[in-house]
């Protein structure tokens, strides 16, 4: 099941920037690590994660669906950051 609150806990952000194209809008979401870089895909994540020392993070942390709405809308980019 997706929960993010432990993931935003840790600064993690979740970055949804929307595309207008010719006659459809496209969505591309993204996850930027504490470290700054950015993680597309699941296996991205998940090397990222194994590459940290310890964490409490897992892959169920995380969803790239365009139906959760998360974060805020600023100039067509939805960013979600920890409250930290």
């Amino acid at each position: 099941m997706f929960d993010c609150t432990a993931m935003f806990t840790l600064s993690w952000r979740r970055l949804v920037r929307k595309r207008v194209g010719s006659d459809q809008v496209r969505v591309d979401i993204c996850y930027i690590a504490p470290t700054g870089r950015r993680l597309r895909t699941f296996p991205e994540i998940q090397g990222h994660l194994d590459t940290l020392p310890s964490t409490e993070l897992t892959l169920d942390h995380f969803t790239f669906s365009k139906k959760v709405a998360l974060g805020e809308v600023l100039d067509g980019v939805i960013v979600s950051r920890s409250e930290s």
